[in-house]
Order: structure tokens, then C-alpha cells, then sequence
């Protein structure tokens, strides 16, 4: 964090080995892979803080499969919002939605949205 710039990055690196041969599709990262692969994968966030309760920013995620040399680059908009009710009760909303850049199957006509909301109750 710089000043009120966030950048976060993770990089994650997948080896996948299935009983059986053949392709198999992967949902969570929407990639097709074969029974043995590997999976490279890369994200990384851009946030501007506007608020302690509100984030605002960027996201490209980019993964590469070994076997096939499949490749997805995807461009987002991303917003995080917390809010405290009380010691005891909390308030979170994640909110990504964006486009295909490249991909095997979807393009940027393809957008999606995705959005997560918690409410956390502490007991104690």
C-alpha cells in the first residue's frame, strides 16, 4: 500500500493429474485441461482507497495452461465495501464484473459479474 494505492498480486502454480486420459474442463478458471497439466495462473488488483469503508479499482487475471497452450486474459472492474453495525456485527460486499479479453471459448462480448455479500455475527 502506497498512500491510498493497494496493489495485490498472487501467482499460483497448479500440477493436475486425473486417473483417466482425455480433456477435462475446469470450471473455476474456465480453462480445458488434459489428465496430466499444469496450470499457471496470475492475478493481480489495482485498488484506489476512497474511503475505510469503500475500495475501488482494476483487476487482470491471466492463466496458461502447459499441455494445450490455452491462454485467458480477463479485465475487470472490482469494488470491496465493509461496514460495522456494531461490535458484534459486520458487513462485507465484493463486487467483480468485467470481460474476455482472450479466451478459448468467450470474448469481451462475454461479460460477467459476480458479487459476494457477508454479514459476520461474533458470539462471543
Amino acid at each position: 500500500m502506497l498512500k491510498k494505492l493497494i496493489i495485490a498480486n498472487t501467482f499460483s502454480f497448479n500440477s493436475i493429474t486425473m486417473s483417466k486420459n482425455g480433456y477435462y474442463f475446469e470450471r473455476l478458471t474456465n480453462t480445458r485441461l488434459d489428465n496430466d497439466d499444469i496450470l499457471l495462473a496470475n492475478d493481480i488488483f489495482t485498488f484506489y482507497e476512497f474511503s475505510k469503508s469503500f475500495i475501488a479499482g482494476v483487476n487482470f487475471y491471466a492463466n496458461r495452461v502447459q499441455s494445450t497452450g490455452a491462454a485467458t486474459h480477463r479485465l475487470s472492474l472490482a469494488a470491496i465495501y465493509v461496514h460495522k453495525f456494531s461490535s458484534k456485527t459486520d458487513f462485507n460486499s465484493v463486487i467483480l464484473a468485467g470481460t474476455y479479453l482472450k479466451h478459448d471459448y468467450l470474448t469481451w462480448k462475454d461479460p460477467y459479474i459476480g458479487l459476494q455479500l457477508e454479514i459476520a455475527y461474533k458470539f462471543r
